[in-house]
Formats: C-alpha cells, sequence, structure tokens
C-alpha cells in the first residue's frame, strides 16, 4: 500500500495522511497521534533523572580528582622537607679517623618545624621534621639517618585530615 502525505497547517501537527502504515499503527484519516507526538512525563522525569545522575558524578570525580592532587602536593613538599633533614645530617663532618676526632654528627634526635613549600593563599600548613641519628655498626662505622616529617591536610573534612607521615632513611659511613 502506497502512503501519502500532505502538507500541514499548523493547527494540523499532530494529525497524520497515512492509513495502515508500515509500522502497524493504525490510525483513521485525520486521527490525532496524541500519543506518539512527544514525549510522557514518565520519560521526562527518567531522562532528567538519568541526566543528575550523570552531572553528579562528574562533579563528584572533579572533587576527588581535586582532592586528590591538593594530598598529592603536600606529600611531595613533605618528602621534600624530610629529605632536605637528612641533607643536613649528611652534611655534618664525621671523621673519627683524625686526631682529634670530629664528630658533627652526634647520635641524637631533634626536631624541626618549618611550613611546607607549597603555593597557598590562606594560613600556611606547617609540618614537624623529626630527624634522628643512630649507630648501626662500630666496625665499620655506620649510621642511619632518619627523618619523619609530620603534617595534617587542614583542608579535609575532620576524618581524613591526618596526620600524615612521610619518612626518608639512609645510612652513612664514616668516609663519606
Amino acid at each position: 500500500m502506497i502512503c501519502t502525505a500532505q502538507l500541514f497547517s499548523s493547527r494540523d501537527v499532530c494529525k497524520t495522511a497515512c492509513r495502515n502504515s508500515p509500522t502497524g499503527i493504525n490510525t483513521g484519516a485525520g486521527a490525532r497521534l496524541s500519543h506518539l507526538s512527544g514525549f510522557t512525563i514518565v520519560e521526562v522525569v527518567i531522562a532528567v533523572l538519568i541526566s543528575t545522575i550523570v552531572f553528579a558524578t562528574v562533579i563528584c570525580a572533579y572533587v576527588g580528582a581535586n582532592d586528590r592532587a591538593e594530598w598529592s602536593a603536600y606529600s611531595l613538599a613533605a618528602q621534600s622537607l624530610a629529605m632536605q633533614g637528612i641533607e643536613q645530617a649528611r652534611a655534618a663532618q664525621w671523621d673519627p679517623e683524625s686526631w682529634p676526632v670530629i664528630d658533627k654528627l652526634p647520635v641524637t634526635n631533634y626536631t624541626r618545624v618549618e611550613k611546607l613549600d607549597v603555593l597557598v593563599s590562606g594560613t600556611p600548613v606547617l609540618a614537624t621534621n623529626y630527624v634522628s641519628i643512630s649507630t648501626i655498626a662500630t666496625s665499620p662505622q655506620i649510621r642511619q639517618l632518619r627523618a619523619d616529617c609530620v603534617w595534617v591536610l587542614v583542608s579535609r573534612y575532620h576524618g581524613a585530615a591526618g596526620p600524615f607521615t612521610n619518612t626518608a632513611v639512609t645510612f652513612r659511613a664514616s668516609d663519606q
């Protein structure tokens, strides 16, 4: 059967000129296709719900990525601060073979409070660097240098703010 189309006026937009169409819709001449002309309210609500879920997921992913990036920046700064404590201890003179013995690297513990080297517009984040020097062996003489940098991420909610610890450990012989 051939389907013929007619030009419709703006008043008759929802009317059809096809009878017994191949889609199986049987409409009478000039009958309204209101059930085919648009979306039902249920379909619109489901579409809005799906869109809301998609946008909420994107926003949550963005906030999570931002939080992780901020934590990574502070962790890198804390690791740098721990390595700075190690390097300061490694730079101390220690020559037990000379006369008189030079030992500016005694077995000790000390702390320093410094701010993390991260660009912030508000209050800077302070970190405590705990440096400990201990003797590992006496022949050959080896000392362990350990730095623990403890910091808190104040921008997070209370349960996930920390404290976090970055640790650096190395060994030093007397001839280094």
